[in-house]
Formats: structure tokens, sequence, C-alpha cells
């Protein structure tokens, strides 16, 4: 008896092992936990972008982020806060990695007023320490697109001037105003500017989009800028549409270069894409 109860112990640990997303320190407030990173080449280094951690040794980020670029490492600086007598501290780590792989999407590209497929993943030889600190945020296998109005969403963003975390609810936007093109690939958000190319849209505990810029269209359905396929606004003084790259249709792609499986996401998605 006691062979048998160990073994339906054992099976249950494994079926249950890909769906947990780490055992964290008592203290940490799950709820806000943000990443940043800087691509740095032979010659320079880029731009801050951001992202989230779908595993132990998978980052998603923005395509942008290291499209054109060869990074030769990642200064990765990643913040969450702390609770300790029912007092918040924000808490920041450091690490350099130079030893990881990028891999853009195939199919990214921009033509026109059409952006598509702006992710890419950074792929780590070891993960980043203390591992018992990351937040993972794992794929959603429902596609967001038929349920925005029943999704509990947000985004985590770094305000720089005030050293601390900020955790912001969402409201989405549909048809013209979806940066003049809308399709199942984008997802748009109203009221809202975000900084960092590659910011994680999280809706249920889950990673649903990433966030690729904020712009608007003129009154033509183009973008006011002939010079680029988008508007880039000033967070200050101007009001636009923040644009997410859906991962949902993305998902083959995705879990392609996961270590460990997402359990049933493959097959869902891969269902979803044939019928498309």
């Amino acid at each position: 008896m006691l062979k048998v109860l160990l073994l339906l112990n054992l099976i249950w640990l494994s079926l249950n092992h890909h769906d947990q997303c780490f055992a964290h320190h008592p203290g940490i407030d799950d709820e806000e936990f943000y990443v940043d990173f800087i691509p740095v080449t032979r010659d320079r280094a880029q731009h801050s972008c951001s992202g989230c951690f779908l595993q132990a040794y998978l980052f998603i980020t923005s395509a942008d982020c290291v499209y054109n670029n060869t990074p030769i490492r990642f200064h990765f600086t990643y913040q969450y806060k702390n609770i300790t007598n029912g007092k918040k501290k924000l808490i920041q780590k450091y690490s350099t990695l130079d030893n990881v792989t990028f891999i853009v999407h195939p199919n990214y590209s921009i033509n026109g007023n059409n952006i598509e497929n702006n992710i890419a993943l950074i792929e780590m030889k070891r993960p980043i320490k203390p591992v018992q600190v990351l937040k993972f945020y794992p794929l959603d296998s429902t596609d967001i697109m038929r349920t925005l109005n029943r999704r509990k969403c947000k985004t985590i963003i770094a305000n720089d001037k005030e050293n601390s975390l900020k955790t912001i609810d969402v409201n989405f936007t549909i048809g013209e105003n979806c940066l003049c093109k809308f399709n199942n690939n984008n997802i748009c958000v109203e009221n809202l500017c975000i900084t960092r190319k590659g910011s994680p849209l999280i809706c249920d505990g889950k990673a649903v989009g990433i966030f690729q810029f904020y712009g608007y269209c003129n009154s033509t359905g183009n973008y006011s800028n002939d010079s680029k396929p988008y508007a880039i606004l000033n967070c200050n003084t101007e009001y636009g549409i923040s644009m997410f790259t859906n991962l949902f249709p993305n998902m083959p792609w995705i879990t392609r270069h996961t270590k460990e499986p997402f359990p049933g996401l493959f097959q869902r998605s891969e269902v979803w894409s044939r019928r498309r």
C-alpha cells in the first residue's frame, strides 16, 4: 500500500511540475516583478528593453530589441517588491549573461502599416541567479481576442524617477483605433503609455502579449509619419494607443524552443493555426 501511495505521489508531481512557476522565497510579492535588460553589441550598449520569463532558461521580448544587432551579452536588471512586516520594499538585482542565444521570429516584418510577429526569444545556458526570486509567466492556451471583456489584465512598469514598480490595469480597444490595422496578431490598449519595448501584457497570471510601441493613426487611416511605419508619441503630452504582439498565434513557434513543454498548449495552438 505504501509503495502504491508513493507511486501515485510521484505521478502527481510529474504531471504538475511544468505548471508551477517556482517556489518563491516567503515575502516576495508575485504581483509586481519587472525585468529590464540592455543588449550589448561589440560597439555599444543599446536601448533598455523589457520582457518576461516563460521558463528559467527562456525569456521573451520584442524583436525590435535584438533585430539588426548582434548582442554579445545582456545586462539584466530585475526588480520586485519584498514584503516585511506588512511593508513593501523595492529590491533590485543585477546580472550579466554572455552565453545566450537570441532568436527572432522568422516571420517578423514591418511592411507599410502592418507589423507582424514582433517577438524574440532569449535562450540562456544558465538561469539568472538567484533563481528563487524569478517570476515566470506561462503562456495562455486561450485566445485573448475571443475573451477580451472577460479577462483581468495588467502590465507592470518601472518608474525610473520614483524608483518604484507600478501595476496598471488595461483597457482594450479594437477597430480603426488599433493603429490603423487590426488583426488577431496585435492587441491594442488605450490610455496606457509604456516606455520599454518588450513589456509583457499579463492576463489572469499568464503572458498574452509583448509590447511593441505607442503611437496613433491620422484621419486617412495611414500612419502619421511617412518616414516610419508608425508614429512614436511623447507619453507626457500626446494621446495614443499601445500595441502588443498577441502571443497566442505564435505559440507553436515559441513551444519549439522550450526546454520543458507547456502542457496542452502546443496541440491547441496548432489546431487553431490550421483553421485560420
